[in-house]
C-alpha cells in the first residue's frame, strides 16, 4: 500500500492509526466439512475531530484493500485529496476501515471458497462489537474520551460487493435486534449488469479470472470502463496505483455478488436508514428504483454521483463526500445522537 498506517500514530495527525480485531467464524455452515476459525480482521482508524460520536465501518468491493479505496492516495497529490476517510474524519465522522477476511492484511489461510457472505457478516458483526466496546470504554484509540452509549452513532459504509456484504451484515445485525444506525450503499445493483451498456467485455472478464486456493485475480484493465468511465477523468497515476494495489478476492463472496438479487431479501428486511449511491456510470443505473427493495427501511434516500463512475474518483467526489456526511448528521439528529455535541461538529461538512 502507498499509506503507510502505523500503530500509535497520534489521532490528530490525521494519519490512520492501524489495528486489528480477532474475530472466529464458522466456514461451510451447515456442510458436513463445516469448520470454526480464527482469524484476525485488519483495520485502521481515522478518528474524527471535535466530539467521537458517529462512526462508520467501512468494507471495500472487490479488489480493494480498505485504505486503497477509502484513503486512496495518489503519487504527486495531497493525502486528502481522493480521501473520503480523511474528508469524513476532518468533518466529525470516524471511519474504522478494514480489509475483507481473505483480503490484504486479513489474509486467512483458509480456502477463499469457503469465505461467503454468512461468513463475512459474521466476522464484521463481531468487529462492530469491539468497536462499540472500545468506544465506550474509551479505547479504540488514543487520545480519544469514552463515547456515552447515548450519544453513539455506530453505522456501515460498503463500496460495490462490500455495500453487498454490508446489506448481509445489516440483516444479521436486525435478526440480533441491534440494527445499524445507518447503512451507505455505493455502487451495488440488485438488479443483472448491463454489460452492454457499461461498455464490458463479460467473456473477458470471465475468462481470465483465475482462481488460485479459492482467491480470485479479476483483470483490473478489463474493468476500466466501468472503474473509471469510458473517457476517464480521474489521473493516470490513480489507475495506476488502483491496479497495482489489486487484491485477490475470496471466490465464495465473488460466486454470491455476482447473482442478480441474491441479498435482496435480506435489504427488505432492513429498518435502519439507508442512503442509496449509484455513480452516473455504474452498475446501477437507478438509485431511486433501487428504493422498492429497502420498502422497512425508515429512511431511503437515493443519491447519484453526477460525472462519475463506479469508483466514485471523479472531480464531483467531494460532492459525494458532502452529502454522506449530511446525511449522517440528519439521520443522527433524528436518532437523537448528536444532542450535546459541540456545534462546531454539527455543522454543515465544509
Amino acid at each position: 500500500m502507498t499509506v503507510s498506517a502505523r500503530q500509535n500514530v497520534s489521532a490528530q495527525r490525521g494519519d490512520p492509526v492501524r489495528t486489528s480485531f480477532r474475530v472466529s467464524v464458522t466456514l461451510a455452515r451447515g456442510a458436513p466439512g463445516q469448520m470454526a476459525f480464527e482469524a484476525a480482521i485488519a483495520a485502521w482508524i481515522f478518528a474524527p475531530q471535535g466530539q467521537p460520536s458517529l462512526w462508520y465501518l467501512a468494507i471495500p468491493g472487490a479488489t480493494y484493500r480498505g485504505l486503497a479505496y477509502y484513503d486512496r492516495q495518489v503519487p504527486g497529490y495531497a493525502p486528502e485529496a481522493f480521501s473520503m476517510a480523511r474528508f469524513l474524519a476532518r468533518n466529525g465522522i470516524g471511519l474504522v476501515v478494514i480489509d475483507t477476511l481473505g483480503t490484504g492484511e486479513s489474509a486467512a489461510a483458509v480456502d477463499g471458497g469457503l469465505i461467503t457472505r454468512f461468513v463475512t457478516a459474521d466476522a464484521n458483526a463481531q468487529v462492530l462489537d469491539q468497536v462499540r466496546e472500545r468506544l465506550l470504554t474509551g479505547r479504540l484509540v488514543a487520545d480519544l474520551a469514552p463515547v456515552p452509549a447515548e450519544a453513539l452513532f455506530l453505522g456501515g459504509v460498503g463500496h460495490s460487493m462490500g455495500a453487498f456484504q454490508l446489506i448481509q451484515l445489516a440483516a444479521l445485525l436486525e435478526d440480533r435486534g441491534t440494527p445499524l444506525d445507518g447503512a451507505i450503499l455505493v455502487g451495488w445493483s440488485h438488479v443483472p449488469f448491463d454489460y452492454e451498456r457499461l461498455q464490458l467485455d463479460a467473456n473477458a472478464i470471465f475468462t481470465q479470472m483465475v482462481a488460485t486456493n479459492g482467491y480470485y485475480a479479476v483483470p483490473r484493465e478489463v474493468m476500466r470502463p466501468v472503474f473509471y468511465g469510458p473517457q476517464p477523468t480521474v489521473p493516470d497515476a490513480l489507475i495506476a496505483a488502483d491496479e497495482r494495489d489489486a487484491t485477490p478476492f475470496p471466490k465464495g463472496l465473488m460466486d454470491e455478488g455476482l447473482i442478480p438479487g441474491i441479498v435482496a431479501r435480506e435489504a427488505a428486511t432492513l429498518t435502519s436508514p439507508v442512503l442509496y449511491v449509484a455513480a452516473a456510470h455504474d452498475f446501477c443505473a437507478n438509485a431511486q428504483a433501487e428504493g422498492a427493495v429497502f420498502h422497512c427501511a425508515q429512511l431511503f434516500t437515493a443519491y447519484t454521483q453526477a460525472g462519475a463512475a463506479h469508483c466514485n474518483f471523479e472531480e464531483s467526489r467531494q460532492d459525494l463526500w458532502r452529502v454522506i456526511a449530511g446525511w449522517t448528521r440528519m439521520v443522527a439528529a433524528r436518532e437523537g445522537a448528536l444532542a450535546g455535541m459541540p456545534s462546531a461538529t454539527v455543522a454543515a461538512a465544509s
